[in-house]
């Protein structure tokens, strides 16, 4: 990863610059320098901030409010950045008392070498989403960038004198490992979990020895309610032998319900047969009643309504003529009516000819006369006849109006006639069933040797039949109320024996539950004892045989470089207490130093090769092959003032050393030394003011740049 240019505006003490002004910042190590407190650490807190500032989760660089310069009351951070051949641009902002705004976008790779962000594509524009996409690809979380790429004031120096204890602390961390330990951990705890789960499914609810108590008491039970049925057999056997000496009860109460019907059928008769008798003399017909009589009279009804329907076809037969008669008189009747119009019509033209309407030729005065005077004759006549047929249609109406009402009384008569014989033919049908009940009635009373219910109590000693029913009824309850109680007890023993054999299942179960319980508990101390394995795995395996050859390898060079060849290798050796020893091999003296007999610029140098060391290898190795720790692309270094202890000879060769580092594709040493004058590299130089700091690139010095400075200018001869 590349940072291409910061644009900031009112961000803490900076108030409108861009770094670098125009065009990109190059690869390789770049200076920031100036004087303390002037703003070079807020110059990548600037570039965390535009990445990954979240209020809640990076307050080490400020609070939201702490961020916006003083006066103003919104900041804005943009920062320019390549990544594997794609060019980037993030932007964050935020105003007082407002949430933090965030965009991400891909930008054109051509005007981006330019220092110019066009062709914006965008990716995310949310917190949300632009700090899931910027953690995507940088493979890097906040926290992790913050740790691993910001190697802070005064960590160098720490790193070399810590303790074997902090050492060992610090390669966890930067590699992640409390990750595997926690992460692995988590997963023995979920697994223990889920096993405490499945052991909870095979919990026994019940102990064995509380289900054989329940099964003792049960079987108690039983055999006391085995002894009841025995008694309830006995009282049964008793109460069937008195059965015996009396009739069938449920051949006494059938004898009781044809009783009943018999009496109620009785009362329904009488009031049938009343009906019938009453309703039979307003039809005049006289008793006894029978089918018979009711046909007879039905066919006298029919003969005399066909008579009268045949008087009504004849009289409507002469009313046909009588109308056709009456309706001719009235065609007659109108035509001498048009010929009386037409003549009137005629005479009214004096001084004209008369043609006739009829027959289109010209009349004389004397045949007009003789037309209009035969019409006035023949108008009355007709006239008069037609009053006498109409009187005579009228009068013999009335005859067929008389008929009409007669034929319609025949036809109610005939109704009623047939509803009166329906009745009586279902008065005759139950009067039969009614002797029916009283033959079967006799049947059973015969049964018994009795011919009356009277007669069947005498012979058993009573007064009334009821009594004798009661009698053998109270007996049949009796025995019916033992056999409940038995049928009681059964089914209760039948219950007692299905929930002895469900407690049996239960210890069953219980057994299998035991089984199981133990086979989880075998797998949850196994386990439990992986888990107490984990930490040595991560001592023994991870750093002693991985990682720390792989942390000296990559520091020998560093160190070499660094301390002008004196010191040239690194041990750290794991203790059985954890932790490491660390050593560095004397060159020049000849033998091998510890940390104590380290002078401080040894230490600055030694940290600063182990830490550079450390941050190659984080670069490019994986603890463990399928570990979820991916190298991250965030491979840039910024170093906050690591050369303060160093004399100018060590930082000329770590200055010298960084110049010539190849595996950070851009490192950015903050100084407040002023150094511009010693090294030929690009600078970035901060200067403070009142109205705010202030960042200037400068592009590393040209060779003629180079020779300009060194010549000594009072050599120089000036031309007046």
């Amino acid at each position: 990863m590349r940072i291409l240019w910061i644009d900031i505006d009112n961000f803490k003490c900076f108030r409108r610059i861009r770094v670098p002004s125009a065009g990109i910042l190059p690869e390789g190590l770049v200076f920031v320098d100036g004087e303390n407190s002037s703003g070079k650490s807020s110059l990548f807190d600037a570039i965390f901030y535009a990445l990954f500032y979240d209020p809640s989760k990076a307050k080490m660089i400020g609070t939201k409010d702490d961020l916006i310069r003083r006066s103003a009351s919104k900041t804005v951070v943009e920062v320019g950045f390549e990544l594997s051949g794609r060019y980037y641009e993030v932007r964050r902002e935020h105003e007082k008392g407002k949430a933090v705004q965030a965009y991400l976008w891909k930008i054109n790779k051509d005007k981006a070498l330019e220092g110019i962000s066009e062709g914006r594509q965008e990716l995310a524009k949310t917190i949300t989403d632009v700090d899931a996409k910027i953690t995507s690809l940088l493979n890097i979380t906040r926290d992790n960038a913050l740790n691993t790429t910001f190697v802070r004031q005064g960590e160098v120096q720490r790193l070399a004198e810590s303790t074997g204890r902090d050492l060992r602390e610090t390669i966890y961390e930067l590699f992640q490992l409390d990750r595997y330990k926690d992460r692995l951990n988590d997963i023995i705890k979920l697994k223990i979990s889920k096993l405490d789960d499945k052991l909870g499914k095979y919990a026994i609810e019940r102990s064995d020895e509380n289900i054989d108590e329940e099964v003792e008491e049960l079987n108690n039970q039983i055999k006391e309610m085995k002894e009841k049925i025995k008694l309830f057999d006995q009282k049964i056997a008793e109460h069937e032998e008195k059965l015996k000496l009396y009739p069938n009860l449920k051949d006494l109460q059938q004898i009781i319900d044809w009783s009943t019907k018999l009496k109620q059928r009785d009362e329904s008769l009488t009031r049938r047969y009343e009906v019938l008798n009453t309703e039979s003399k307003k039809y005049k017909l006289s008793p006894p009643l029978t089918d018979k009589l009711f046909n007879k009279k039905l066919k006298e009804i029919d003969e005399e309504t066909q008579t009268t329907l045949t008087e009504l076809a004849k009289i409507e037969a002469e009313i046909e003529v009588l109308r056709n008669e009456r309706s001719d008189l009235f065609q007659s009747l109108q035509d001498e009516n048009h010929k009386k119009s037409s003549v009137e019509k005629m005479l009214a033209g004096e001084g004209k000819k008369i043609i006739c309407e009829l027959c289109s030729q010209e009349l004389s005065e004397t045949s007009v006369d003789e037309i209009k005077t035969r019409v006035d004759r023949n108008i009355p006549i007709l006239e008069k006849g037609l009053v006498r047929k109409d009187e005579k249609i009228g009068a013999i109406g009335k005859t067929v109006e008389k008929l009409e009402n007669k034929e319609k009384e025949n036809q109610a008569l005939k109704i009623n006639i047939q509803n009166l014989q329906t009745n009586f033919l279902d008065y005759s049908s139950l009067k039969q069933e009614r002797e029916k009940w009283k033959e079967d009635q006799l049947v059973l009373l015969k049964k018994y040797d009795a011919q009356t219910l009277q007669e069947l109590a005498s012979k058993y000693n009573l007064k009334e039949f009821n009594e004798l029913f009661e009698k053998i009824q109270e007996i049949q309850l009796s025995k019916q109320k033992e056999e409940l109680d038995k049928k009681s007890n059964l089914n209760q023993i039948s219950e007692k024996n299905t929930k002895i054999k469900s407690l049996d299942e239960e210890k069953k179960k219980n057994l299998k539950k035991k089984e199981k319980q133990s086979e989880i508990n075998y797998q949850k101390d196994l386990i439990k004892n992986v888990e107490k394995h984990v930490e040595g795995f991560i001592t023994e395996d991870l750093i002693t045989n991985k990682l720390i050859a792989g942390i000296q390898q990559s520091t020998n060079n560093y160190i070499y470089l660094f301390t002008k060849g004196r010191y040239s290798e690194i041990y750290l050796e794991p203790t059985r207490q954890r932790t490491l020893k660390m050593s560095i091999k004397d060159g020049i003296a000849g033998f091998i130093k510890n940390q104590n007999q380290l002078s401080g610029g040894d230490s600055t140098a030694i940290g600063l090769g182990l830490r550079l060391g450390i941050s190659d290898l984080l670069k490019r190795v994986r603890p463990l092959k399928d570990s979820p720790y991916q190298p991250p692309l965030m491979d840039l270094l910024i170093l906050d003032e690591p050369l303060g202890s160093l004399d100018s000879g060590r930082r000329q060769k770590v200055i010298e050393g960084l110049l010539s580092e190849k595996k950070f594709p851009q490192i950015f040493l903050i100084t407040h030394t002023s150094i511009r004058s010693e090294v030929s590299a690009p600078t970035i130089s901060i200067h403070s003011s009142a109205k705010g700091s202030t960042a200037t690139f400068y592009p590393a010095p040209t060779d003629i740049e180079k020779e300009a400075t060194e010549m000594d200018l009072s050599e120089i001869e000036v031309t007046p």
